[in-house]
């Protein structure tokens, strides 16, 4: 599917993935819906706002009067919005199936009102829960472990349930940590890491690992994913369901080495704390991927982890000359 000259809507446009995803539809030359809460907008000034190529709802995903105005003359919908703190899902389980499952199906059930075919799923690699074997590719039983995965895992089941019923058109991704510019660490949060450990070293503080940092995980960059998501709607791969990663892995305690190599933090030190229960090694199989986008090439971590800590470097240093 040629995006050029197409209406698209994607929801969570203000956040890291979303942003960055706007900014590659518009140079594919599509115009762009962005529907986003009012107060999520941490990335909402890399938006070109004067662009005649972009419209920016400001709404919740669960308003349907707000996702009719959003979809009005759009062929595709790419679903980013979602509850996306893990920890903060488990105590408050509610508020994530509001916002990921439930939201999932208000989007579904406003494309089928307004007969918008093609959707784009994010789910992700957590839906897998405690896998029976890695790498998991996607036919490894989706067992969830936590809240947030529960919702990613309804909410491809509604996605089923929409195109078996409803003739919607899914292309479902399961991401595994996704990492780059525009990524802000959230207070509270265990995941992330990248952008964890960017800020802690860069203020000399040390850095923590669960465990004894032998847990494996595969990080993609975020132009690698992106590549991914613009060539599977060019390559029409709708029906399909990816895990999306590098295929590249790497134990926790190899990351934070390279990171603290990186940035040379005067005294800031790798501690080890006790491991979070439940957390196993994750990482994905690509092989479909692969194959199916025929996406091969990826952005080796050494260069998208300095890459990320140039650019937070240098926010840090805008930031604090506007104090």
């Amino acid at each position: 599917m040629e995006l050029k000259g197409k209406r698209v809507l994607v929801t969570g446009g203000s956040g890291f993935i979303g942003s960055h995803l706007i900014d590659r539809l518009l140079l594919e030359g599509a115009e762009v819906v962005s529907l986003c809460r009012g107060q999520t907008v941490e990335n909402k000034e890399y938006l070109p706002g004067n662009s005649n190529k972009i419209i920016h709802v400001v709404g919740e995903i669960r308003n349907r009067a707000k996702l009719y105005e959003a979809m009005e003359g759009v062929a595709v919908v790419f679903h980013l919005a979602a509850f996306t703190n893990v920890r903060g899902g488990i105590e408050r389980p509610i508020l994530d199936f509001q916002d990921t499952a439930m939201g999932t199906v208000e989007l579904l059930q406003a494309m089928a009102d307004k007969n918008i075919e093609k959707f784009v799923l994010f789910s992700a690699g957590r839906v897998y829960g405690n896998p029976q074997y890695v790498p998991v590719d996607e036919q490894h039983p989706l067992n969830p472990l936590e809240p947030y995965g529960l919702s990613k895992y309804t909410s491809e089941l509604w996605c089923r349930y929409y195109e078996k019923n409803f003739g919607i058109q899914p292309i479902i991704m399961r991401l595994f940590s996704t990492y780059g510019e525009r990524q802000l660490p959230k207070k509270n949060s265990t995941t992330n890491v990248v952008s964890i450990f960017t800020a802690r070293l860069l203020n000399n503080e040390d850095i923590f690992i669960y465990g004894d940092g032998s847990l494996l995980r595969d990080f993609i960059y975020i132009n690698d994913l992106i590549n991914i998501i613009v060539r599977s709607v060019a390559r029409d791969l709708w029906g399909e369901v990816f895990n999306v990663a590098s295929g590249s892995t790497v134990t926790m305690r190899r990351l934070a080495e390279m990171m603290v190599d990186m940035i040379h933090p005067a005294n800031a030190k790798i501690l080890y704390k006790e491991p979070i229960k439940g957390d196993v090694s994750l990482y994905p199989d690509i092989s479909r991927l692969k194959e199916k986008a025929n996406y091969k090439e990826f952005v080796p971590l050494e260069t998208g982890l300095q890459n990320y800590i140039n650019w937070f470097s240098k926010i840090q240093v805008l930031k604090g000359a506007a104090n």
